[in-house]
Parts: structure tokens; C-alpha cells; sequence
């Protein structure tokens, strides 16, 4: 991706998904099948509800009145009555009843004096008599508890009557007292004298004789209207308005709002498992990753070739099939290079990677290819000294090559092979591996046979070790022009790509851009890399192969005995 251009962040998420679909498709499909599992195995759950209705109590209306005991019950005893319905007196009453705990719940509907109870059971005509039993106990717990009220509260009543009786008694005996002279004595001397008396008793004591009784009487108020009340109670302040009927159908277990709920939990779970299996996995994905990642252009783009790893095609794709989408992109490859030697010396490239498998080997080998059919002279040189295999690649010899001329028991000319089929190509090869390839690679007969390879050819090739495992590529990295790095998709590691560059870095090697190998062109990982094509001509096929494989090209044999001509030095 150009520099300055970012991806976009739906597509990064899209592209993470698609790669870790497996992770949120197991997920989903684990536990949803889980939660399926236990929802089909639980038992049945019924549940019905009974209606009771809050109503003021005849003692509250007659001493506050319909009005106010209305209000009072929407705005205070709901809450209150929800309380006492779930309290243990009534709960024990019930279970009393029933022969059982019940499972209960009481919620007031709306902002209404209803009240709903709803019992759960197994049995679906269990449900239903657990609520209306729940509601009747209810019903007469309340009324019995209201007459008991009542009654404690007339007693209470009569006791102040009675004490006010007392006191009146004790305030008029005096008056009394008064009377019984008036009524004895016949001197109207002595008659007119007490009256007298008794007049002014009864002013003096009339306010306190009026006091206690007008206390008297609204007490004795009170106590006609509890007797009243007692006599007249049908109910506690609650009626049922509606018994439960048994349910038709189970409430639980829902297997389809189980399975629902659980395929939107284990959606999430995957989701979230996917963003970190990515953040945990550090492979790099595709082109824009690991131009961000490096600050380098990505000359070469390889798809993958199954065949490969399966060692039934040879890993030469220019070779063997001119119009396939690896050919093609080795092409591209060769094309990006030619333009690296525009604007500086290219002609000694150096081709390694982070770590072994990652495709330097081949890269090499096709590039090499790609070039001679450009109409360059081009010499491949295997400085691999630890693990050679240009030479397998195009069928050659390997007792003989870079090592031997080292040696000084062949000179250059002698040790070049040409590659049959490739008059413009020659393959230097590794020769027999030394003891210490990184010290032999450090004198100065090393450097000149670079020197001399260079004045051969117009574009030297040189696969070298990997970087991390070895110091021999940062060796080699100061007798070439440039550098490539190839990188597998899916497969190297950003630390590894990283600390690579920083150990070409520190000998100042002049790596320029990087090959993105390995591409794969279906499954998961392959959305960044539709692009691939093969412009041309299809081979005919005589029917269709399993799994759209891409028909087998025949290659032919190469003549060992052409291996003793030397590669051509002109056009």
C-alpha cells in the first residue's frame, strides 16, 4: 500500500473476522449447542398467576372516611401490603395450607390497589392452586389479624371511656354531695343557703365537668364504631378479584429464547476471542502490514503453489508454465528490480530471510529465471554454505561451485554451470559445505570472487543463509549492491522481519524493498490477494480436476550431458 494511504478500519475488522472465522464459529456453535443441551434437559416450569384487590378496611373508612382511605391505599399501603404478603406469617400460612413451600412472587400492577401473585411449579395444575391458595390464606390471615386489631383497639377505646368515667365521678362528687344536704334539710334558711352553695359549685366546676365530657363521648364515639366495625367485617382490606387457572403451556425451559440469547452471547464471546487471537498472533497478513511494519516497498507479491510442499511440480514456475499467476508474479518481481537499478547499482543482489522455509531458495531461483528470459546475463550464486540447494532446484551438480573456486581448485569459468534451456542463466553452485562458513566468507578471496562474478554478468543473484539464525547474510550483505528480504505470508513474524532489519541495519546493509512469498489464493487469508491472475491463453485440459487444481505442464527432462557448456557471455 502506498505510504500516507491507511487501510480502511472496516475492512481491517471484516479481514480479521474472515480470518477468524473458525474461532467465532466454534464458539458459537460450543456453547450454543451447550446451552440447547441443558434447555432440553430441564424440567418443565408452569406458572399461574391469582388477583387480589386492596380495599380500605370498614374501621379505616369510619373513622377517616372513603375518601381518604382511598388515598391512603395508592399511595402507601401497596408497597406496605406487597411486604406483608411475602412476610413469614403469611408465607407459613400458606405453606400450612398447601402442605408445601410454594414459589411465589407478588408485584402490584401498575399503580393500581391489584395485586398479582404468581406461583411457579412443575405441575401445571399445581401452579394454579399454589397462587389461589396463596391469595385466599392471604385473604383470611388479613381478616383475622384486622378483627384482632379491632378488638384491641375497642379495648383500648373502652379503658379511656372508663377512665374518663372516674374522673367525671371524682369532679361531681362535691355536686353530689350538695344534693344530698338540699334534699335533707327543711329550714328554708339553711335550704336557700345551699342552693346558694350549690350554684357556685356548678360554675366552678362546669368547664372541667364539659371537658371530660366531651372527651367521654368522642371516645365512646369510637368504641360504637369499632363494635361496629368488628360485627360488620367481611374481609382484611384485600378480596380476591381472580383465581389462578392452570396454564396451558410451560413457561420454561424456551428453547428458541434460550438458544437466541445464547447465539447473541457466544456472537459477542467469539468476536471478542477473535480480536484477541489476532492481537496475540503476530504473522504477517498481507502487503500493507508489512510495508507498515518495515518502511519498505514490497517489490514481489508470490502466490502460493501447493504442488510445492507437495514435491510434485518443480519450484522453477518461469520455467515451467509461462502464463501461470506465480510466473506472472515473478515477472512483476523482475520488473520491480530493473526499476531499482535506475536510480542506483543493482546488478549484485543478495536475496535472504528472517528464518529458513520462507522462500529465499526459490525466490531466487525464479527471479534468476525471470531475468535471463529478459535478455540479461544472469549468474545465480549459492552462498548458502550451510544448506545448498539452487542446484536441486534446476537438477545440477553440487560437488562443485563456490567453494571450489575459493579453493582455487577450479577457476570460475570451470565452476559456472549453465542451466539447460536458459542460455542467458548460470548457476554458480555451493560446492562441498566447510566447517566454518561465516570465517571463510570474512577473507579477502571471498570478495574477489564476488568482483569477478560481477564483471560475468549483468545481474548477480546471491541466495544466502537466513539472517537470524546465522551472521553469514550480514557477511555478505557488504560485497553486494542491495538487498531483498522475503518474507512468508502467514507464517514469519513482524519481531522476527523486525530484528532482521535492525541486524542488517547495524552493517549497513542496503536493503531496498521486500518479497511478500507464499500468498495463499484461497481460504481465509486470501481476500488481499484476489488479484492474481494468468493473462492468457489456458491450457487445454482434457477434463476437470479435483478441486479446480491447475493442470499439470509437462516439463522437459533437462540432458545432463549439456552441463559441461559454459553459460553464453553475450546476447
Amino acid at each position: 500500500m502506498p505510504s500516507g494511504v491507511n487501510q480502511s478500519p472496516v475492512r481491517a475488522y471484516l479481514g480479521m473476522l474472515r480470518r477468524r472465522l473458525g474461532v467465532v464459529v466454534a464458539v458459537v456453535v460450543v456453547f450454543t449447542g451447550l446451552t440447547l443441551a441443558y434447555t432440553l434437559r430441564q424440567a418443565p416450569v408452569y406458572e399461574a398467576s391469582s388477583r387480589v384487590l386492596l380495599q380500605g378496611t370498614l374501621a379505616e373508612q369510619l373513622v377517616a372516611g372513603v375518601e381518604a382511605n382511598t388515598a391512603f391505599l395508592i399511595a402507601n399501603r401497596g408497597e406496605t401490603e406487597i411486604q406483608v404478603m411475602q412476610s413469614p406469617a403469611i408465607v407459613d400460612a400458606v405453606s400450612r395450607e398447601l402442605g408445601h413451600r410454594p414459589d411465589v412472587s407478588v408485584a402490584r400492577v401498575g399503580e393500581s390497589t391489584i395485586v398479582l401473585i404468581t406461583a411457579r411449579s412443575g405441575d401445571r395444575l399445581g401452579a394454579a392452586q399454589d397462587a389461589t391458595t396463596f391469595a385466599h390464606v392471604y385473604v383470611e390471615v388479613r381478616k383475622q389479624q384486622q378483627l384482632d386489631q379491632l378488638l384491641k383497639a375497642t379495648e383500648q377505646f373502652q379503658a379511656k371511656v372508663t377512665e374518663l368515667n372516674d374522673q367525671l365521678a371524682t369532679v361531681e362528687a362535691p355536686l353530689r354531695a350538695i344534693d344530698d344536704q338540699i334534699a335533707a334539710t327543711r329550714n328554708a334558711g339553711d335550704l336557700a343557703r345551699l342552693q346558694a352553695q350549690q350554684q357556685a359549685l356548678e360554675d366552678q366546676l362546669s368547664s372541667d365537668i364539659n371537658s371530660i365530657t366531651d372527651r367521654r363521648a368522642v371516645y365512646v364515639g369510637q368504641v360504637d364504631r369499632l363494635q361496629l366495625a368488628t360485627s360488620t367485617t367481611v374481609t382484611g382490606g384485600a378480596q380476591v378479584v381472580a383465581d389462578a387457572t392452570a396454564p396451558s403451556s410451560p413457561i420454561a425451559p424456551d428453547p428458541v429464547r434460550s438458544t437466541a440469547v445464547a447465539l447473541g452471547l457466544s456472537l459477542i464471546i467469539g468476536i471478542g476471542l477473535a480480536f484477541v487471537f489476532e492481537q496475540l498472533d503476530d504473522r504477517i497478513r498481507s502487503t500493507a502490514q508489512l510495508e507498515q511494519l518495515t518502511g519498505l516497498t514490497a517489490l514481489g507479491l508470490i502466490p502460493s503453489v501447493p504442488s510445492w510442499r507437495k514435491g510434485k511440480e518443480h519450484e522453477v514456475v518461469a520455467v515451467d508454465s509461462d502464463n501461470s499467476a506465480a510466473a506472472e508474479a515473478y515477472r512483476s518481481l523482475r520488473t520491480s528490480v530493473q526499476f531499482i537499478g535506475i536510480d542506483q547499482v543493482a546488478h549484485v543482489i543478495q536475496i535472504t530471510s528472517p528464518l529458513p522455509s520462507e522462500g529465499k531458495t526459490t525466490t531466487t531461483a525464479n527471479l534468476g529465471v525471470a531475468l535471463a528470459r529478459a535478455g540479461k546475463r544472469v549468474i545465480l550464486v549459492d552462498s548458502d554454505l550451510r544448506r545448498s540447494r539452487l542446484n536441486e532446484l534446476f537438477e545440477l551438480p553440487g560437488e562443485y561451485g563456490l567453494m571450489t573456486v575459493l579453493l582455487r581448485e577450479m577457476t570460475l569459468q570451470e565452476a559456472l554451470l549453465p542451466v539447460p534451456g536458459e542460455p542467458r542463466l548460470a548457476l554458480l553452485a555451493s560446492g562441498q559445505v566447510p566447517p566454518n562458513p561465516a570465517e571463510l566468507l570474512s577473507v579477502g578471496g571471498y570478495a574477489d570472487l564476488i568482483a569477478n562474478v560481477r564483471a560475468e554478468a549483468d545481474y548477480v543473484i546471491m541466495d544466502t543463509p537466513p539472517v537470524l539464525p546465522v551472521a553469514d547474510a550480514r557477511i555478505i550483505s557488504a560485497f553486494v549492491d542491495v538487498t531483498l528480504l522475503v518474507v512468508a505470508a502467514n507464517a514469519s513474524a513482524q519481531h522476527d522481519i523486525a530484528r532482521s532489519l535492525e541486524l542488517l541495519a547495524q552493517v549497513e546493509a542496503r536493503v531496498v524493498g521486500t518479497v511478500l512469498n507464499d500468498i495463499p489464493r484461497r481460504g481465509r487469508y486470501s481476500h488481499s490477494y484476489d488479484y492474481w491472475y494468468s493473462y492468457g491463453p489456458a491450457p487445454k485440459v482434457r477434463g476437470r480436476t479435483k478441486g479446480h487444481a491447475e493442470p499439470k505442464v509437462s516439463r522437459p527432462r533437462v540432458d545432463v550431458a549439456d552441463l559441461d557448456r559454459k553459460v553464453t557471455t553475450s546476447d
